[in-house]
């Protein structure tokens, strides 16, 4: 979905015939840190946003241009879903969405349904 570029900074990825390209990545909250309370996940996605870019295995420097990153998650401390670290949601931008109840499921059924009937 990206392709890579040279530039006088090192390699950059940048998203394939578009400008821009989101990530979307489900349940982050679903990794179990490490004994040391991080995932490599966590740390990841830290270094994605704060420095908007990676270190390859070769250790050369890739940086993402156009990549949005989207990410959601379960709320509660329930069986398998773990805290994400205060390093990550520190630089994050957190929305909450409460389940919908039925007077509003109604609405965006109807919404949707109405022209087929």
């Amino acid at each position: 979905f990206c392709r890579t570029m040279s530039s006088n900074v090192g390699r950059v990825l940048r998203p394939k015939d578009t400008e821009r390209l989101v990530l979307f990545l489900k349940g982050i909250n679903l990794v179990k840190p490490d004994s040391w309370g991080t995932s490599m996940l966590s740390s990841f996605l830290q270094q994605l946003i704060t420095y908007r870019g990676f270190y390859e295995d070769n250790l050369e420097w890739v940086t993402l241009e156009g990549v949005h990153i989207v990410a959601s998650m379960s709320a509660g401390n329930t069986l398998g879903r773990y805290e994400l670290s205060s390093r990550l949601t520190s630089i994050m931008n957190v929305a909450y969405m409460e389940y919908s109840g039925r007077e509003e499921l109604h609405s965006v059924y109807s919404a949707y349904l109405y022209p087929l009937l």
